[in-house]
Order: C-alpha cells, then structure tokens, then sequence
C-alpha cells in the first residue's frame, strides 16, 4: 500500500552558496542564525529580522561550533579546539583552546555540540571518505 505524501515548501532564508554548510546554531541572546561552511573555510551568520548575512573567513577548516560561555563560539578546526570571537570590522579572533594530533594526514574535526552541561564534544574524521579508513575519533 502507498501513502500520498506532499513535501513540505522550502524557504531559502539566505542567497548564500556554500560548498559544504553545516553545524546551524540558533543564537537566542542576537536572534541570529549561525553555521559553518567546512570546505569555503568561512564562519557565517543571518540576521533575519535585517535580512543581513555577514560572512567571517577561516585559515582552517572550521568544522562546527557551540556558543561560548565568555561569549563568541567554541570551534573545531582542522588543528583543534578554538576561541572564535567575530568581529565587526570582518576580523575572527581566534584563540587556541587544545591542539590535536590525528593518526594520519588529510583528517579535520566533524560535527560537534555542546551538551546540556556545557561540555563541548566532536568527532574527527577523514578528510577523503572513498578511502572507507576508520581513524576518526570522538
């Protein structure tokens, strides 16, 4: 038996194109929309009430973010943990919180969250897939 289903309307909230965007975070405290485009090496955030997107570059790739309790974000890059603090002027601060060494070359953090007592947790992985290569760590 088949069940007639109707797809729901898609809105596109942003003319923004990114190569692989993830890791989106509602932030409450601006009403803002925040994620990460991993492989364009950018930060981005919508201001929906505004219709402004503002766009942040990385010098690594930035795998997925967490509100930062000082303010700003936690980051996972390509080298580890960061303090990522956007600024105005279309600057990143970014601080190191904790460095990495993965098991092989071309590997890069994943997805991240925090969890409901404020520990920040993400996962490696290897850059090429189509090598089916399980050094990806949590």
């Amino acid at each position: 038996m088949s069940v007639a289903f109707e797809a729901p309307a898609v809105e596109t909230v942003a003319p923004v194109r990114c190569r692989v965007g993830e890791s989106p975070l509602w932030s409450v405290a601006e009403q803002a929309l925040w994620w990460v485009d991993i492989e364009g090496r950018a930060l981005h955030r919508l201001d929906p009430a505004r219709g402004v997107s503002t766009v942040w570059s990385t010098d690594e790739r930035l795998g997925c973010i967490a509100l930062h309790a000082d303010g700003g974000f936690v980051g996972a890059m390509e080298t580890g943990i960061f303090h990522l603090r956007p600024q105005a002027d279309g600057r990143l601060d970014v601080t190191g919180l904790a460095s990495v060494q993965h098991p092989r070359d071309g590997m890069r953090f994943n997805d991240g969250r925090c969890d409901r007592d404020g520990r920040f947790w993400s996962a490696t992985m290897v850059r090429d897939m189509s090598l089916g290569l399980a050094d990806g760590a949590l």
